[in-house]
């Protein structure tokens, strides 16, 4: 009895590998249903590597980690020791930053680098143990030496950013191309970023599109969002391609939310598709009961302004609020420019200070220009020196943050507080940006202050410049200023500098290489 037991066990033992094997190719080639029917068989008769199987596929494929949890634990309880990697990941996407640490380390103690590039997370951001930047840099270093993709791509991050290291676009690019090699794929989403921004190798849009296609026709809804803001972008100012608006939608009605926000804009403005702001505004309500703040950012807007809907303060205010639990700052600025004009609710300029004073303690560099704007507006009804002062103060911030338009209203601002030179600093960094109202303003002061033609004709030049650029009252300040000219000749000349000097602002905005480019999820 015991040797036909004994018998029985090893027949069971080998056909339960047979069936490990089958399911795990299954699951590698993308056969889901096959992996399941294997592995759930096996798991129910207590095979802990087919339970840990069963949670990959409810993580990785269902979408469902807390019923993974569940299954890698039976899967570590049975003795499948590599699980507590899987465990420790769990706690770690989860915020749980003890147990995280619990179960990572005892997957590190059993040599699995996956656990030590979470730790190494945990170091570099002080997420449950000490903060220690160069220990979690040394770490990633090594993984990468040892061929861990993961690692690789990392370093590349930090390169790009800045972080721990100094800056170096060559030295990030040169760790996403070795992530690639190493065999993550995600990683040339990454270098097709590089590619499209020109940052650590030469700009190259063409290839970029093409990264970004392949991925988006694999099914990659983080490239299918890309190559559409790469294609609108491309298009500006005209409505997205059809190309674009393409994989807008598909990666939205998959449920990338970037790309739901971006899809809910186009129906609500009609840009290049079908203009349905109910669906629109269906989409966003429907996102912002997700907890995504943008969406709830977004319909604060839209009932601010009345587009798509009735203008209703009350709802503006609710959904900045709820914006600021879900952690949108630009919404406190929002929320405190309805509580600086009384809109809903009674004004309340305390508030409104309050707010936007929390904001930009928080080093949120909207707030500065919010500030500055906030107490030139309290120093225009009083005309207390504080209240200038403290305008002056804000501007000079959001100046520091470069918001283009706070070196103009600085440079008014020191002028009426007698500090003429500092004013003229400020002013000469404003038309130097070309700041649209600086240009008008300076132009407008310039032709009045003109003893000579030539004078005139430059002045003029800015004025034409102004309009081109649409500041406001700019046609009709240029129209008067034009009749003030003897010749068409003249104003032909003034035309010529206009149109030189807008090249020479659009070829200096195109030839600025961000300092931080923008960080798309890979």
């Amino acid at each position: 009895m015991t040797k036909n037991c004994l018998l029985l066990s090893c027949l069971l033992f080998i056909y339960g590998c047979a069936d490990l094997r089958t399911a795990k190719h299954a699951y590698e080639q993308g056969n889901y249903e096959t992996a399941e029917r294997h592995w759930q068989k096996l798991a129910e008769r207590g095979f802990p590597k087919a339970q840990h199987g069963m949670g990959l596929l409810a993580e990785k494929v269902k979408q469902a980690p807390e019923e993974a949890i569940g299954f890698y634990l039976e899967a570590y309880r049975h003795g499948y020791l590599p699980a507590a990697a899987a465990i420790g990941r769990y706690y770690f996407n989860r915020g749980d930053w003890d147990k995280a640490r619990h179960w990572l380390e005892e997957a590190r103690k059993q040599g699995n680098q996956s656990a030590a590039l979470y730790l190494a997370d945990m170091q570099l951001q002080g997420l449950g143990v000490p903060r220690d930047p160069q220990a979690a840099l040394a770490t990633y270093q090594k993984l990468s030496d040892a061929g861990i993709a993961g690692a690789s791509k990392r370093l590349g991050k930090l390169y790009e950013q800045g972080q721990v290291v100094p800056q170096d676009p060559a030295k990030a690019f040169q760790y996403y191309q070795l992530a690639l090699t190493q065999g993550d794929p995600t990683a040339e989403l990454a270098l097709a970023r590089l590619y499209a921004l020109g940052f650590g190798v030469d700009k190259d849009i063409a290839k970029a599109q093409a990264i970004y296609r392949r991925h988006a026709k694999q099914g990659n809804l983080n490239a299918a969002y890309a190559l559409a803001r790469l294609l609108a972008q491309a298009a500006q100012p005209v409505p997205p391609p059809k190309e674009a608006i393409h994989w807008y939608q598909m990666a939205a009605e998959k449920g990338h939310v970037q790309a739901q926000l971006q899809w809910a804009e186009l129906r609500l403005n009609g840009s290049g598709v079908p203009r349905a702001p109910q669906q629109a505004i269906d989409l966003l309500k429907k996102l912002s009961q997700q907890g995504v703040a943008k969406a709830s950012d977004k319909l604060g807007e839209l009932y601010l302004s009345g587009n798509g809907v009735g203008i209703d303060f009350q709802q503006a205010r609710h959904y900045f609020e709820l914006a600021m639990k879900q952690g949108d700052a630009d919404a406190a600025l929002f929320l405190a420019s309805l509580y600086e004009e009384g809109l809903g609710f009674p004004q309340d300029l305390l508030k409104a200070e309050s707010l936007y004073l929390e904001q930009a303690n928080a080093g949120n560099p909207k707030a500065f220009l919010a500030l500055g704007q906030f107490y030139e507006r309290r120093w225009q009804e009083t005309q207390s020196s504080s209240n200038l002062e403290k305008a002056i103060h804000w501007y000079r911030q959001a100046a520091a943050a470069q918001f283009q338009e706070a070196p103009f209203r600085l440079a008014l601002l020191l002028e009426a507080a007698g500090k003429k030179d500092e004013a003229q600093h400020w002013a000469g960094q404003a038309l130097a940006a070309g700041d649209r109202n600086a240009l008008l303003y300076f132009g407008n002061l310039k032709f009045q202050q003109a003893k000579q033609l030539a004078e005139k004709i430059r002045a003029l030049s800015w004025i034409l410049t102004a309009a081109r650029l649409n500041a406001p009252g700019a046609v009709m300040s240029a129209w008067q200023t034009m009749r003030q000219l003897t010749s068409p000749e003249q104003i032909e000349q003034a035309n010529q500098a206009s149109r030189q000097l807008l090249q020479e602002l659009q070829n200096a905005n195109a030839s600025k290489t961000p300092a931080t480019p923008e960080i798309t999820a890979e």
